[in-house]
């Protein structure tokens, strides 16, 4: 269960993932895309597979000898192809088997090997407009990460964990346009999410971020 597989060769035999060794198994949960060739999930003719919550994109055949459900999807998982992190408009976050363990936030789970954390807000804060962007760049980053945001007044910004941690936080004053930066000190890398909060709300983005 809750695997990602992305294939990178371009064979017309490749499997993105494979069983085959004689076992009826069930596998729930699975993201597979890769090459545009070959086949996605693949079963033997001595085995029984049964693939339910999967999502497979980007094969010539996305399902070979096997048993799909309703539940099985071919579609884009827009999933990050470093971290396999879902992007916050992913199709696969909350729709895995409700029937499995929830995702470390508390959410239902996601299917993939990687979770989307949803971070609980406790400011009585409205979310600013989009109209108002914050901007983060670079973004996946290294080493240090510098965001803006239009606001006058006081503002202050946090670094956002994946279960909901603050584990870095700063304050200012802007007359236009506030700016902050983060470097990550001993912490793995991973999705984190900066808020920054005004007078008028807080605005957010996910970032990246790779050691």
């Amino acid at each position: 269960h809750n695997n990602s597989v992305r294939l990178m060769s371009q064979n017309t035999s490749s499997y993105g993932l494979m069983i085959e060794d004689g076992r009826s198994i069930n596998i729930r949960n699975n993201v597979v895309w890769g090459n545009n060739f070959g086949w996605g999930i693949g079963g033997s003719d001595v085995n029984v597979v049964n693939a339910d919550y999967s999502v497979v994109y980007g094969f010539h055949e996305p399902f070979y000898n096997i048993l799909i459900n309703e539940h099985d999807r071919v579609l884009n998982p827009q999933l990050n192809p470093v971290t396999f992190a879902p992007f916050a408009e992913s199709p696969v976050i909350d729709s895995g088997d409700p029937l499995l363990p929830n995702d470390p936030d508390g959410s239902i789970a996601d299917i993939g090997a990687v979770p989307f954390y949803h971070v609980a807000v406790t400011e009585p804060l409205e979310t600013l407009p989009t109209s108002v962007s914050l901007t983060a760049w670079p973004n996946p980053f290294n080493a240090r990460v510098s965001f803006t945001l239009p606001a006058t007044g006081n503002v202050s910004w946090r670094i956002v964990d994946r279960i909901g941690r603050t584990i870095a936080s700063g304050a200012g004053f802007a007359e236009q346009e506030f700016h902050g930066s983060w470097q990550p000190a001993n912490i793995a890398s991973g999705w984190y999410i900066v808020e920054v909060a005004t007078s008028k709300g807080v605005a957010r983005r996910n970032l990246c971020y790779l050691r």
